[in-house]
Formats: C-alpha cells, sequence, structure tokens
C-alpha cells in the first residue's frame, strides 16, 4: 500500500528522498526499489537504524544494482539550485563529521534522527527520540528545510528551529514544491 501511493505521488515528482528504514532491516529492499524503477526518478537516502547494521555493503549492492539510488551520506546532491546532505541514524551519535553545506543554494539537511526537543523528534508518549548532535549542527547551519524519521509516529510532523523547517517524513508520502529558497515548505 505504501509503496503504491509513493508511486502515485512520485508520478508528480522530480525526485524522492528517503530518511532511512527504506528496508526491513536490510531486507525486502529489491522489491520495493524494483517497483519505483517505473518512475525513473532519483531516490535519495539515508540510512535508518534498519539499514544500520550492513550499510555499506548494502549500498554498494543497491547501488549496483539500482543506479538512480543516490546516497546523500556519500556524497551531496544538487537539483534545480537546490542542494541536498544528508547524516545516517549512525552518524547522528558517533561523531562523524556533518557533510559540509554549499554556500549560496538553498539548503535541504535530510537525517534520520531528528533534531532533540522538537515537536518531530518527539514520540506518542511524549518521549523525545531526537539527537542533541542533529540539533546542535542545525543551529549552527540553519539549513533552510530538514527531512527527518525514525519516529514513526511523531506528536506532531512539522517543528521549526530558528530559519530552519523541520518535517518527519516517516511512513509518509509528502509532496514538496520548490523552485527557489523562498518558495521552500
Amino acid at each position: 500500500m505504501f509503496t503504491s501511493k509513493l508511486i502515485e505521488q512520485g508520478k508528480k515528482a522530480d525526485f524522492l528522498v528517503s530518511a532511512g528504514d527504506f528496508t526491513h532491516f536490510g531486507r525486502f529492499w529489491k522489491e520495493f526499489l524494483t517497483r519505483l524503477t517505473i518512475l525513473e526518478l532519483p531516490l535519495l537516502v539515508v540510512s535508518g537504524n534498519h539499514e544500520a547494521c550492513n550499510y555499506k555493503n548494502l549500498m554498494k549492492k543497491i547501488s549496483l544494482e539500482f543506479p538512480f539510488v543516490h546516497d546523500l551520506e556519500s556524497q551531496p546532491f544538487s537539483m534545480n539550485g537546490v542542494s541536498f546532505i544528508g547524516c545516517s541514524y549512525m552518524d547522528s551519535e558517533d561523531g562523524v563529521p556533518f557533510p559540509s553545506p554549499s554556500h549560496g543554494k538553498p539548503l535541504v539537511f535530510v537525517t534520520h534522527t531528528p533534531p532533540s526537543r522538537c515537536e518531530a523528534a518527539m514520540t506518542e508518549n511524549g518521549k523525545d527520540g531526537g539527537s542533541d548532535r542533529v540539533r546542535t549542527f542545525i543551529e549552527q547551519i540553519q539549513p533552510d528545510l530538514v527531512l527527518c524519521g525514525h519516529i514513526h509516529k511523531p506528536l506532531q510532523r512539522e517543528s521549526r528551529i530558528r530559519k530552519s523547517r523541520i518535517i518527519n517524513i516517516a511512513c509518509e508520502c509528502r509532496l514538496f514544491r520548490f523552485q527557489s529558497r523562498d518558495s521552500l515548505p
């Protein structure tokens, strides 16, 4: 059902973004990605805790078989004047340096783990599932838009930290339209 909705929404898109957990603990990715090939769109991904155990090897397999999948952890992506950088579930806490943003372009930061102390990181029972390290990065860099996941049923889907809009896209299909910094969602 989710994949069908994604394909339907994808027909109106220029690219797709996954904030992690696009496999079931390293399984079922082939079936999912095979269905997405019909769209002929780039898929920008970061790993979530469902991919964390063997992510580098998994991405090697995926990139060989599905070249439309772009790993934001390995390399930034740019389209229509907007830059995308990414941070994995593991990198959000392990002290790995975050990617450097491109200056002057609107910036979208894709992270599996949401920033701490914001509504997009709060679970239904009120626990904070966010990362202090991700929050600090957002406060310092102030990307225009942050797309995150991890909390599959957040208390609220959207938050704001300074000028950055935070949207939790876990288990959700959303269509965004933007051409410039002023029109970012």
